[in-house]
């Protein structure tokens, strides 16, 4: 089991219940798989919230934008709670895999 690391001191001072949050998006590679989907004949290959046509993406600019999980619920039907944290994991998980090199 992919081990939960704790979340940094800047992360904690933004408030609320944000550690509790990063604390529990750790997700296994499998299980990302289950609400996860990357398929060439759907969305041009783009990795897609299993089931739906709504692009990982999409969810991630919406959390991005303060977007409540709440609300994506609502504004896009066939995501789940799961769904939602297999997106984050997800991202999370490929940028342990690439950098993207911010200009300032």
């Amino acid at each position: 089991m992919l081990a939960a690391r704790r979340p940094c001191n800047a992360w904690s001072m933004m408030g609320g219940h944000i550690d509790e949050v990063i604390w529990s998006v750790a997700m296994e590679p499998e299980e990302i798989q289950k609400h996860i989907s990357v398929d060439p004949q759907v969305c041009h290959g783009q990795a897609c919230v299993r089931g739906t046509r709504v692009l990982v993406s999409e969810i991630l600019d919406a959390l991005a934008a303060g977007e409540t999980t709440s609300r994506i619920l609502r504004n896009y039907p066939g995501v789940t709670q799961e769904g939602i944290r297999a997106c984050i994991a997800y991202a999370a998980l490929l940028t342990h895999e690439q950098v993207v090199i911010l200009q300032p």
